[in-house]
Formats: structure tokens, C-alpha cells, sequence
């Protein structure tokens, strides 16, 4: 559906997901934009936001509903969503479903505890989804957008949260790592 930070200020917090796992991008539609009539057309995403999930109770079970391993501050709407795309289901923005989404990190200060898990939790969701040319790729993208994000963080004055991103992003090369022995000592059983 169609999410606001305001319905005062018609400002959009969301109009669905992007997930492109060839540059490791996975953002939020319309972030921030003023809602001019733009996002009027039911059609495709490649995820939902959780605030705004609505799935069938049998599909929710049969894809064992949200992976817990995403928790605190994880991707696990996107992950169903991939998942549920995996299984050939199709996910829709619906423009006539809106809500606000007073919780939205748009127009708040980052938190050092979010910002780690979210990187780390990130990390995770791309080894679990992107196949092996989207991980090569990756391995390329996901540093400029890295040091994207740290000057971003640095000119905003919110350097303090520098250490936590950096800190989730090695717990996640390591539970990444973790992930894939698992894989391997599976599959010689």
C-alpha cells in the first residue's frame, strides 16, 4: 500500500520495495516524495514493507512466515517477498491500501543499535537471495555504496554511528561465512 511519514504534509514514506541484487540496492519507492497522484497504477514490486504486508494466511505457512534469523532490525519482509516471487506468487502495490508509518527511519536521527543489525541483517539477505554472478557483483557494488553511506553519515553529522555499520558489516561476512561451512558440512551428510 501506499505508506506516509505524514498524511498532513502528503509526504510518502513507501509505494513498494526495489531489490536489485546485482548492485546490492534495496530500497524504499517514493521515499520522502510529496504524493502528487504519481503512484496511482496497481502494478508489480519486487517487495512490500512489512507495515503494510497482506498475505494470505495458507501462503504465510507454507513459506514458514518470516525468517527469524533477520531479527532485530532484519529484511524479513523482503526476504518473503523474494521468496514468495521464488514460488512464482507475484507482489502488487495497491494504491488504494494507505497508512502512516510513524516508525519510518526518514526523518529521524540514525540509531547506532538499528544501523548494526540493519547492515548486518542486509548482508545476510543478499548471500541468502543474490545468485553467483550477483554476488560477484556485489562484491564490487556493495563497498561504494558502503563508502556512500559513511560520508553521507560523516556530512549529516551522524558520524557516531560509523563504528556500529562497521560492526554489522563484519558480523555479517562472519555469519555469512558461518552460513555457508553449514551448507557445506550439510551437503557432505
Amino acid at each position: 500500500g501506499k505508506a506516509f511519514t505524514s498524511f498532513e504534509k502528503n509526504q510518502l514514506m513507501s509505494v513498494g520495495i526495489r531489490a536489485n541484487l546485482y548492485t546490492g540496492l534495496v530500497y524504499d519507492l517514493g521515499v520522502g516524495e510529496t504524493d502528487d497522484g504519481q503512484y496511482e497504477e496497481v502494478r508489480e514490486i519486487d517487495a512490500a514493507g512489512g507495515f503494510a504486508f497482506m498475505v494470505r494466511a495458507d501462503l504465510f505457512r507454507e513459506l514458514n512466515a518470516f525468517d527469524e534469523r533477520f531479527s532485530p532490525y532484519g529484511w524479513e519482509d523482503v526476504d518473503f517477498s523474494l521468496r514468495a516471487r521464488d514460488k512464482g506468487y507475484t507482489v502488487r502495490y495497491v494504491p488504494d491500501a494507505r497508512l502512516c508509518h510513524k516508525g519510518t527511519k526518514a526523518g529521524r536521527k540514525p540509531k547506532a543499535g538499528y544501523e548494526r543489525y540493519k547492515i548486518k541483517n542486509y548482508l545476510y539477505l543478499l548471500k541468502k537471495h543474490a545468485n553467483p554472478l550477483q554476488k560477484i557483483c556485489c562484491v564490487f557494488a556493495v563497498p561504494i555504496k558502503g563508502v556512500y553511506v559513511v560520508l553521507q553519515m560523516i556530512f549529516s553529522g551522524n558520524a557516531n554511528v560509523i563504528t556500529s555499520q562497521f560492526r554489522g558489516f563484519f558480523e555479517g561476512l562472519i555469519k555469512a561465512g558461518r552460513s555457508q561451512k553449514t551448507t557445506e558440512a550439510g551437503l557432505k551428510d
